[in-house]
């Protein structure tokens, strides 16, 4: 090429680079302006647990008081407050988390124990979150899913910031696996999410309600509870039925909730450092 043609193509392409940067700059700011004019927020801010999980007490009344110890007949001894192994930990995703097992002081027998499994877990400042649910660990475990439904629970003495969850809709996943001492084994698990302040029950609830461009800040957390029952020294215990799970869970959520969210971020406490920030 000559020189010629060479200083002629180097002239037309700053040209053009001129053309194109004279529409996008402009557009961009543009974008910017309007952004900021509708106050639409793309990055999320974290919001800290307002205090630690572990600081959950050890007993709800007299009927749920944190076991001992469990004595699995075939998956060992858990401790009340279980300690997860750092793979679990890992695909959890957050390390402020809870698995411990509650003993039912009603349901439990000389010769068979009655418990709730409850596992809280708290994530924030995620863009992109795709929410854990029981599902994963159920079917990894060699379990198979028996379909799921919604059930309504009403969460009574719940503190004035708190009351939009006094009746709550909490997903019911029925499983179903089989084991050596007791033949096919049917379970429920329990869910529901607070984003916000705000429940929800569904992953794709919680994503949807996550991706609003008005929040600056995001955070959710998982409830997710089951009820069990197992004989205990070689002793044979009836599992539980679908009715005596939900009774077992929703009391226990009943007993437990303003503990919980105790932890929690309101809607209210929300809203009142998103006005302050505003303020500054």
């Amino acid at each position: 090429m000559s020189p010629k043609k060479s200083l002629l193509r180097r002239v037309f392409a700053s040209v053009h680079f001129v053309i194109v940067m004279a529409i996008l700059l402009p557009a961009a700011a543009g974008w910017n302006a309007a952004i900021n004019h509708l106050g639409i927020v793309l990055a999320k801010a974290k919001v800290p647990l307002l205090s630690s999980l572990e600081e959950l007490p050890s007993s709800f009344g007299t009927r749920f008081t944190l076991a001992e110890a469990i004595h699995w007949p075939e998956e060992g001894i858990y401790h009340g407050k279980a300690t997860l192994t750092d793979d679990v930990v890992e695909t959890l995703g957050t390390k402020d988390f809870i698995s411990w097992f509650y003993k039912d002081n009603i349901k439990s027998k000389e010769r068979s124990l009655a418990y709730i499994r409850v596992h809280v877990a708290y994530y924030t400042g995620l863009l992109d979150a795709v929410p854990h649910v029981p599902d994963a660990c159920m079917l990894a475990g060699g379990a198979q899913k028996a379909g799921e439904s919604v059930v309504t629970w009403r969460l009574p003495d719940l503190p004035a910031q708190w009351r939009n969850w006094q009746q709550v809709d909490v997903r019911r996943s029925a499983f179903t696996r089989r084991t050596a001492r007791s033949g096919q084994v049917d379970s429920l698990v329990y869910y529901v999410f607070s984003v916000n302040g705000a429940a929800a029950n569904s992953r794709e609830q919680v994503r949807t309600m996550l991706a609003d461009p008005r929040d600056k800040y995001c955070y959710y957390a998982k409830v997710e509870l089951e009820a069990n029952r197992f004989g205990l020294r070689n002793g044979y215990a009836k599992a539980l039925t679908v009715a005596e799970q939900d009774e077992m869970c929703q009391a226990f959520f009943a007993a437990s909730a303003k503990a919980i969210f105790e932890h929690f971020p309101s809607q209210e406490y929300i809203k009142n450092i998103e006005s302050n920030e505003d303020a500054r």
